[in-house]
């Protein structure tokens, strides 16, 4: 175990689930009963928030796309003056500026849970967990971040490595890549895993991005942190809607049917 602010991460070994293998990196946040990881905003070392409450607002609604599908409850406790200051005060993940994010072509960063043990320097001793937008990037500068923008995909991406999830086209911390699994029922692409930097709609900034976890995420990080019992709980009648995002459902119990009554293709 890896002290850091509040919670401390733990190594887990391969599973043999060949899916959950090639998402996971290993590492993983030892969640207390009350099945909290805390969060906060903070400046960067050189740079600071141009609008901290549409910051908050977007990190958050990006949590909740992920929290709708694991037995963790994410809570805002502040906005800080850098991210050395929040993660003292107790928080496990930080939302913030400009650490390890320098060259133009990068949008974000983050650290796996805990203490980086595996390839990143330590900067400081909470950076575990800890997310950098790099507001130097056009993409990143200039994105809504609403749902299914480059912005918004980017928080989801950037939250699932601070959750525990690797790249799945990557072969690390000795678990596969998705090519090493030799399914030809899954693909290295965003609408099987928002972890892939493979993108159909590349030149679209705003649309065509996934707006919840996807497929395997979901697949990975309910393996993590458990299932989230409340969503979809009971009878559900989901009606499919055509929004400009793709997006996952997850159902966790009931008997459920699936209204496409509204939908002119497959």
């Amino acid at each position: 175990e890896f002290q850091m602010s509040t919670l401390t991460a733990t190594i887990f070994d391969v599973t043999n689930d060949g899916v959950v293998d090639a998402m996971t990196s290993g590492i993983v946040w030892a969640v207390p009963a009350s099945r909290v990881i805390s969060w906060a905003l903070a400046d960067g070392f050189n740079d600071t928030w141009r609008d901290r409450d549409a910051a908050i607002q977007q990190f958050g609604d990006a949590l909740a796309s992920i929290q709708a599908f694991i037995d963790i409850d994410f809570r805002y406790v502040g906005d800080f003056a850098s991210p050395i200051l929040a993660g003292e005060a107790g928080a496990d993940i930080v939302y913030t500026l400009d650490l390890q994010v320098d060259e133009p072509q990068v949008l974000a960063s983050a650290f796996f849970p805990g203490p980086s043990i595996f390839y990143y320097a330590i900067d400081y001793a909470t950076e575990g967990g800890d997310v950098f937008l790099n507001f130097s990037n056009d993409i990143i500068a200039f994105s809504s971040f609403q749902p299914g923008s480059d912005g918004f995909v980017t928080l989801i991406h950037e939250i699932g490595h601070a959750l525990g999830l690797k790249h799945p086209f990557e072969s690390e911390f000795g678990r596969p890549s998705i090519s090493e699994l030799n399914r030809n029922d899954i693909l290295d692409v965003d609408w099987f895993s928002v972890m892939s930097y493979t993108d159909p709609f590349e030149g679209e900034l705003e649309r065509w991005d996934p707006a919840t976890p996807m497929l395997l995420d979901v697949l990975a990080l309910q393996y993590l942190y458990g299932q989230n019992g409340a969503t979809n709980a009971g009878d559900t009648i989901h009606v499919l809607e055509s929004f400009d995002y793709q997006y996952a459902i997850w159902d966790a119990s009931g008997t459920d049917s699936v209204d496409v009554s509204d939908q002119s293709e497959g």
